[in-house]
């Protein structure tokens, strides 16, 4: 149901067993938490203000579409290898 270049592609839901898994978009990168811990230490503003931007408008894009996430934290945040592309997971 969303569609917004922040947001990550789910694809397909499967459940089966009482095991339930989502198929989704691959993003070749790093969830935030590890972005910051091994690839670019403390965030300069300028990039820390990129990120947020785009969890912001992602957030913004799912609430106008009354879906809500409830668990936004570093480990749900992908960001691409070049740290440009910045994508919410785990819906």
């Amino acid at each position: 149901k969303l569609d917004h270049p922040n947001i990550v592609r789910i694809y397909d839901y499967v459940e089966q067993d009482n095991f339930a898994c989502l198929v989704m978009e691959y993003i070749e990168g790093y969830t935030l938490d590890d972005y910051i811990t091994k690839v670019s230490g403390p965030l300069v503003t300028s990039k820390a203000l990129h990120i947020i931007s785009g969890v912001l408008g992602a957030v913004q894009y799912a609430h106008d579409n009354s879906i809500y996430h409830r668990d936004i934290k570093p480990g749900n945040i992908m960001v691409s290898r070049d740290g440009m592309t910045v994508r919410i997971m785990d819906f």
